[in-house]
């Protein structure tokens, strides 16, 4: 990699770090450009090289949120779906919650007909295949009740993750969420398995 290549790295995540800065500090939508590219010590056109809008640092950063929780579960060994979906949506909800403000201000744009809306539906299918699969393989093996729908079970799932991840904005993040998202898991989970 040339130098130059390395210096356009490292102005796009200082860019990028400093925006999500500024969004945990005084609010999304309090953040103009300009105060990005001040702290950054850039002119406002080197933001707009590498974003097209500060919109574009949340949708990046929401994303990451997304795809380090499907990283983390890459290639391990499962004992169950219940173990192989608690391992994806519980971590993720523990680092949304570190990130109030962000999913706050994730939310309202995704509301507002923004680009952030279609990443949410691709998220959405992502973890709707992650629960399929393993659900599938529980199926197999017997340890789950055969006659599951499986794509309806994986429904409610990302209906329980959406649904407890709504109301803990609306309700200004005042309780756990990952601890609610778990115990709603546990009843669906309690209901479809059987005894081994």
């Amino acid at each position: 990699m040339s130098w130059r290549e390395e210096k356009k790295i490292e102005i796009r995540q200082r860019l990028f770090e400093i925006s999500l800065d500024l969004f945990r500090e005084q609010g999304y939508a309090a953040t103009t450009v300009h105060q990005i590219t001040e702290r950054a010590r850039v002119g406002k056109g080197t933001f707009f090289n590498y974003f097209p809008s500060k919109e574009q640092v949340l949708t990046q950063w929401y994303r990451g949120l997304h795809e380090e929780a499907i990283a983390a579960c890459k290639n391990r060994d499962f004992a169950s779906a219940r173990d192989a979906i608690f391992s994806f949506l519980i971590p993720e909800a523990r680092k949304a919650m570190q990130e109030k403000h962000l999913v706050v201000a994730k939310n309202q744009l995704s509301q507002q007909q923004s680009p952030i809306g279609g990443i949410e539906q691709s998220q959405d299918e992502e973890t709707y295949d992650y629960c399929v699969q393993y659900l599938r393989q529980d199926k197999q093996a017997g340890r789950i009740n055969s006659a599951l729908d499986i794509g309806h079970f994986a429904n409610l799932i990302l209906t329980v993750m959406t649904g407890n991840a709504r109301r803990w904005v609306y309700q200004h993040g005042d309780y756990d969420l990952a601890e609610s998202i778990e115990k709603d898991l546990d009843y669906l989970f309690d209901g479809i398995e059987l005894e081994q």
